[in-house]
């Protein structure tokens, strides 16, 4: 009976969960048919495009990007890092480069903000590869590397479990003077783990003592 009830619980939240992010899904989506017929600017599409990244709502940020180009209204980093954001949080990894390999044409160029989102969207999306390479290109480009960076670039080494990477990575951030959090330290002690060199891990681990 107990397990009966924990089962029903589950699902209850499930469902509680569901709703939800219909209800958010019916909001912004009356938001975007709103935004269709009235005037407006970057700032309030900044402020709709918010809203989805917090939403997790990819698609309509999709659209809203749609809605601008038709409007003729110009994007910035902002815009484009929001919507980045939004297809991060639901895992769609390939609408967020797609997004992100347009900035050139929209004459923006990529900063701390729209790197880190991308880097975190290819993290989520098991594409480790691509974060490292979009790493490298801040480097390359000079982009300020802060610690939420460098926890996507470490976070996707996590998932490889490339502990030479990850102890790389600490040193360029030490080198540029850039704290570490415990997220920081959770990825590479992870990354420690899956690579089986559990005296990495208690190493990184005494160093957050």
């Amino acid at each position: 009976a107990e397990r009966g009830g924990v089962r029903h619980d589950h699902f209850q939240r499930c469902d509680q969960c569901l709703r939800k992010r219909r209800r958010m899904e019916e909001i912004v989506g009356n938001e975007v048919m709103m935004l269709s017929a009235v005037e407006l600017d970057t700032i309030t599409f900044g402020t709709a495009m918010s809203a989805c990244a917090k939403g997790s709502a990819w698609g309509e940020a999709l659209q809203l990007c749609n809605v601008m180009r038709e409007k003729c209204v110009d994007s910035n980093v902002i815009t484009v890092a929001c919507a980045i954001r939004a297809c991060e949080a639901s895992g769609e990894w390939e609408s967020a480069l797609q997004l992100f390999c347009t900035m050139p044409q929209r004459k923006l160029e990529a900063n701390e903000m729209t790197f880190s989102a991308m880097i975190s969207a290819c993290e989520l999306g098991g594409k480790w590869e691509n974060a490292l390479h979009l790493f490298g290109m801040m480097a390359q480009r000079k982009v300020e590397l802060k610690t939420i960076t460098f926890n996507a670039a470490l976070g996707a080494c996590s998932k490889r479990g490339d502990c030479e990477e990850v102890l790389r990575l600490f040193s360029v951030m030490v080198h540029a003077e850039v704290d570490a959090d415990v997220i920081t330290f959770g990825a590479a002690m992870r990354a420690c783990e899956k690579d089986g060199d559990w005296a990495g891990a208690l190493q990184f681990f005494s160093q957050m003592m």
